[in-house]
């Protein structure tokens, strides 16, 4: 079999940038002491390493099947034997690889097998749509792709097509989200406010319209899941600023959008925020409620819907004999709160307990009702202040010694 001189050039490159060549009996059996090779006859690859320092050649691999990339690795290795005057000797005849990917599946063919949207019927007889754990996965794993990209000084330019977007099967319950086109260097390294929309704006164009389903039967019209109208104009980046300190505060908003955050998620950011609140000093919680209330403006009474909805005025009319709620953003994220906290006392099941469903039920149905408020707080609670500092600081309060992660896992899997 015979390859592109480019594509055996890759992986030459490869072990030359991986190890140094006196290193490389480390590929051998583990036996990272020994130094004679001559009896050797196996080479182990790990395709993390592969990933890790060649990004390109590692996508070459998910075009392939196993067979067609032991061959072409192993022609590339003896190349590099031989054109780095390496005196690492051996007459290798396989390969072995760890980790090795499933081939890659196209993301029209992926969201054919497991559709991103699904209806969802609420209480008070109200079908919604929802993202399911796959959608959620695609969008997650994508934007990190774009996020990855620009960290490291690359973009795309927003040329890359549908075609480009796959998903590669780890394993048998881990995906993958890759774009197959290479990027190309940028003069700033992470990549500026501009370069970065170019990129966003063309993920939004090609994925969005995929995320809709048809609610009642003969419609003609798809509908999108909440968060959904809001992650469009974020993944445009319209509102951003154009100053370069908010590149980073814009990628930690939309790494947690609302949009494929899962649901039980969304209810304890919710809880969360009203904790954070508590614990902050006085000038903080001017921030936070001049930003939140920036969240809420508008002309509506968020307070007529509340006593308009049977759910929502069970918990609304729950508060009687207390300090009324006012019309005013912080009144409205504070009744959240409550209706994520009592909303189940309505949805319990016949044994007093509540299922894992009315949970889920419970975030479904602010979000249908308050999506764009939530998503523009969460928004202006990043942009005004470091809300992921503020989250530290209410575990900190509730358990000494905790910190919150400080990234998220790339590797979107398919679980709820």
């Amino acid at each position: 079999m015979s390859f592109d001189p480019r594509e055996v050039d890759m992986f030459v490159q490869f072990f030359h940038n991986f190890r140094r060549p006196t290193e490389l009996v480390a590929f051998y059996h583990g036996e990272v002491a020994s130094m004679e090779l001559r009896n050797a006859t196996t080479l182990c690859v790990d395709y993390n390493d592969v990933k890790c320092h060649n990004l390109e050649a590692a996508s070459l691999l998910s075009f392939q099947d196993l067979q067609s990339s032991e061959q072409l690795v192993l022609e590339a290795f003896n190349m590099f034997l031989r054109v780095n005057n390496s005196p690492v000797r051996g007459n290798v005849t396989s390969i072995q690889f760890y980790n090795y990917p499933g081939r890659y599946e196209s993301l029209e063919d992926f969201l054919s097998r497991n559709p991103p949207v699904e209806a969802f019927e609420l209480p008070d007889r109200i079908t919604t749509a929802i993202c399911t754990p796959a959608g959620r996965m695609v969008l997650q794993g994508f934007i990190h792709c774009l996020v990855e990209g620009h960290a490291k000084g690359n973009s795309w330019r927003g040329s890359f097509e549908v075609s480009h977007l796959v998903i590669v099967n780890l394993d048998s319950c881990r995906q993958e989200c890759r774009i197959l086109k290479q990027p190309t260097a940028t003069l700033t390294r992470p990549v500026n406010l501009a370069t970065m929309q170019l990129d966003f704006e063309r993920l939004a164009q090609i994925l969005l319209r995929k995320f809709g389903v048809i609610l009642t039967p003969g419609d003609d019209r798809d509908t999108q899941p909440a968060f959904f109208m809001d992650l469009g104009l974020d993944m445009r980046m319209h509102n951003i600023p154009a100053a370069v300190h908010y590149n980073s505060k814009f990628t930690k908003f939309i790494c947690r959008h609302m949009a494929f955050l899962p649901s039980l998620s969304r209810s304890n950011m919710i809880v969360n925020l009203i904790r954070v609140y508590k614990v902050l000093s006085v000038n903080e919680r001017y921030i936070f409620t001049a930003s939140v209330d920036r969240a809420k403006r508008g002309p509506g009474d968020w307070r007529t819907d509340a006593r308009f909805y049977e759910l929502l005025k069970k918990v609304y009319d729950g508060k009687l004999g207390r300090a009324p709620y006012g019309n005013n953003g912080m009144d409205l994220l504070l009744f959240q709160r409550h209706f994520v906290v009592h909303a189940g006392d309505h949805l319990k099941l016949s044994n007093g307990n509540r299922s894992i469903e009315t949970l889920e039920a419970i975030d479904y149905y602010l979000a249908h009702h308050y999506d764009q408020f939530l998503s523009k707080v969460v928004y202006r609670l990043i942009i005004d202040l470091d809300i992921g500092k503020l989250l530290e600081k209410v575990w900190e309060n509730l358990h000494p010694g905790y910190h919150e992660p400080t990234s998220i896992s790339v590797n979107a899997e398919l679980a709820p």
